[in-house]
């Protein structure tokens, strides 16, 4: 399906369009002469889009099933790949037009997506990256070089995709909120061009609605206990389901991982027959210096040692970034060039994201489950000698609240529970008093624990050397976001707002009921 303008090259897979590199890098990709559906140059611009048309595309798209704010353990015989997949089909397989990193893990997955993108970025390719969830706007899902998709190319794919599948669709239910911000992604960078696409799984990686990309590379991060009631409650249960993107004759780069997470690994790989490659036994990094904005490290592949910059704090962040190194390897790209050009452009908010206002340090954070907190308050405690910590803190169901904040304790912070927009929010009560038995200094009141009024309440004032950290989930940081960086936060507004509505009226049913 694809064609390559280097020469040397070695077709090292089963299927056509996935290579390895002896000793080149890849050039740009084309489409080959054959191909049915050949892609266009063209950056889909609704130069007439309209802030009502706009509108009622967010409202079609949240009007969707969401399984990130239900309560997916009762919604488990929904997860399958059969809609997404006759969707798929419907468009044209767009999924399979694009060289694809397809991303899983528990930890990391995310920075590591991102991080593969922009060395990709930088070695000069046009990246396709898909994340998920997003911090205050869907549109942050779908990203070309690091640029979101603009109002007017998220219409333009709504106006092309529904009307065909509204018109094909059998019966069987409409797809979900995350199916369809998935084959939107897959549309999107297929019509623009890209010549790779990252795709960072949601949940699991087997029965994601991800899993129908047909990869030249899969990657798998750090795998941990999380989405149990899912997944399953072990970590060779989970590493089963996230090697579920391992696929035939596809390499497989895996991150460091607990033993019992990498016997799984390879067993799947072996038969599959896919080649797995450890990141611990290719690469070598060593921190040099590490400030609040980032670290100087050097990294040793073979015979080479290199330095560079890493705009990121924290050791998972080094770790999140050998294993791109490695990736890229696998893919026989050449990463020192594209590294050093990747620090330009990189972004990852809501990562141990510093920000800074005339009166506070802050530090935001989407850490959720023990692992990712874990990394949080060892890089904290690290970098921030001798403060003092206040923490916003809130949750989303389904994850271990005492794990979270045993590790939290560890800071010796003051917690400030809070409200948060979501529909599976933890009640900040509940944090409050599970935070008080493991020995937390708590700051809760009910009537003022919406995160606007703990920020303007309790942070006007500031002392030298606090240090406020907000984590727990997206929406938290999210929220926090938007009020420390109102002028970002203002161009979403509406679909802010169309959020806090739902969620209000849902909370109004509910009581009715009670």
């Amino acid at each position: 399906m694809y064609v390559l303008k280097k020469a040397f090259l070695r077709q090292d897979l089963r299927k056509n369009h996935k290579f390895v590199a002896m000793g080149f890098y890849l050039s740009r990709w084309r489409p080959a002469k054959n191909m049915s559906t050949p892609r266009t140059n063209q950056d889909f611009r609704f130069s007439d889009c309209s802030d009502e048309k706009y509108h009622k595309v967010i409202d079609k798209i949240y009007s969707l099933v969401n399984f990130e704010h239900s309560d997916i353990g009762k919604s488990r015989d929904e997860i399958h790949l059969k809609r997404i997949t006759d969707a798929c089909q419907l468009l044209g397989n767009p999924q399979k037009k694009v060289p694809t990193i397809h991303v899983a893990g528990t930890k990391g997955k995310g920075s590591t997506a991102a991080l593969i993108a922009a060395i990709l970025q930088g070695s000069g390719y046009k990246v396709g990256l898909y994340t998920s969830p997003h911090l205050q706007t869907l549109r942050e899902r779908i990203q070309i070089n690091f640029s979101p998709i603009g109002e007017g190319s998220l219409v333009e794919l709504a106006e092309k995709t529904f009307p065909i599948l509204e018109k094909n669709w059998k019966t069987q239910k409409p797809l979900t909120f995350f199916e369809t911000m998935t084959l939107f992604s897959f549309v999107h960078f297929a019509s623009n061009n890209v010549d790779f696409q990252v795709i960072e799984t949601g949940i699991g990686g087997r029965l994601d609605a991800t899993n129908v990309v047909d990869p030249c590379l899969s990657v798998i991060t750090p795998i941990s206990i999380d989405h149990t009631n899912l997944l399953g409650e072990t970590v060779e249960l989970i590493a089963q389901e996230k090697a579920g993107i391992i696929k035939p004759e596809t390499p497989v780069v895996v991150s460091g991982q607990k033993v019992k997470a990498l016997k799984v690994l390879y067993k799947v790989a072996g038969k599959q027959n896919a080649r797995l490659i450890n990141t611990q036994s290719e690469i070598r990094i060593k921190t040099i210096k590490e400030s609040a904005k980032g670290q100087h490290i050097e990294y040793t592949m073979g015979e080479n040692t290199l330095p560079c910059f890493l705009p990121l704090i924290g050791q998972h962040q080094s770790e999140n970034l050998a294993t791109a190194l490695v990736a890229l390897k696998t893919l026989g790209v050449s990463p020192e060039k594209g590294l050093k050009k990747a620090v330009r452009f990189l972004k990852l908010p809501g990562r141990l994201q510093l920000l800074e206002t005339k009166s506070r340090l802050f530090i935001l954070d989407v850490a959720h489950n023990s692992i990712s907190i874990q990394k949080l308050t060892a890089t904290i405690k690290k970098t921030f000698k001798n403060y003092s910590f206040n923490i916003i803190f809130g949750m989303t169901a389904g994850h271990d609240a005492d794990s979270v904040l045993i590790e939290l304790a560890k800071l010796n912070p003051t917690l400030f529970p809070v409200e948060h927009f979501h529909p599976k929010a933890v009640n900040p009560e509940d944090i409050a008093q599970k935070a008080i038995s493991h020995g937390v200094k708590v700051c809760y009141n009910k009537s003022q624990s919406s995160i606007e009024t703990v920020l303007k309440k309790n942070f006007l004032q500031a002392k030298e050397k606090d240090l406020v950290i907000v984590t727990g989930s997206f929406s938290v940081v999210g929220e926090a976001k938007g009020i420390l960086r109102p002028s970002e936060a203002k161009e979403n507004l509406y679909e802010h707002q169309l959020n806090i509505n739902k969620i209000l009226k849902k909370r109004s049913l509910l009581e009715d009921y009670d």
